[in-house]
């Protein structure tokens, strides 16, 4: 069977979807709108003038050579364009760099990324989300934004690739849980498993025979 993985987000906050934060060039306002994932509360945040829109978070622990998922909704208000970066700790270069987000009016785009920090020591700083604003003072919405400690949940070298993660991590939750084959022998069992369900039938399928039940399915 395949491995149950759980997933503790680093930016919870009793499942709203944002979190407390210190504004800067911006200013916002708590909203029940959400993308529908889970999250049940987002924020509308307003740039006050172009340049760097700041939400800096309280301090959390992370390990430099660890891998982190990060992944976050927007949604702008009419048609707006601009780059996110993401920080831990604020310092340059950032963890995230040059995210594009762009979008048409009041449709909730997913932005993610895999990154490690290795070029700084562990330690307890702010994590930071910029949006670097090109479109002056279109207000946008942001919620569930999750952050995951791939290296601690999965195992060193067992890290999923952001679009695994993208495939796997659909809603939001502060804490949740995904399922992991690990080796051939749980893939070949979960797909004879998925063969039979599809096709209605039992008993023993080999591998040889994968690719012609799939055909005829």
């Amino acid at each position: 069977m395949a491995k149950t993985i759980t997933l503790t987000n680093i930016m919870a906050y009793e499942g709203k979807g944002y979190f407390p934060a210190i504004l800067n060039n911006c200013t916002w306002h708590y909203s029940s709108e959400t993308a529908g994932d889970g999250a049940t509360q987002s924020v509308q945040v307003i740039p006050s003038a172009a340049g760097e829109c700041t939400l800096t978070s309280e301090k959390h622990s992370l390990i430099a050579s660890h891998k982190y998922y990060l992944s976050f909704k927007m949604r702008f208000e009419s048609q707006a364009s601009g780059t996110v970066d993401w920080y831990w700790p604020v310092a340059e270069p950032a963890a995230v760099f040059g995210m594009k987000v762009s979008g048409d009016a009041n449709t909730w785009i997913r932005y993610s990324a895999v990154f490690t920090r290795t070029q700084f020591t562990d330690g307890n700083y702010p994590c930071r989300f910029d949006y670097n604003n090109e479109s002056v003072n279109v207000p946008f919405r942001f919620t569930s934004c999750m952050m995951f400690d791939l290296t601690a949940a999965f195992g060193p070298g067992k890290e999923p690739s952001k679009e695994w993660m993208d495939n796997y991590v659909t809603a939001y939750a502060d804490r949740q849980t995904v399922n992991r084959v690990e080796n051939l022998g749980e893939l070949f069992t979960d797909i004879a498993n998925a063969i039979r369900a599809k096709s209605g039938t039992s008993g023993q399928i080999f591998a040889c025979e994968f690719a012609d039940r799939i055909r005829k399915l």
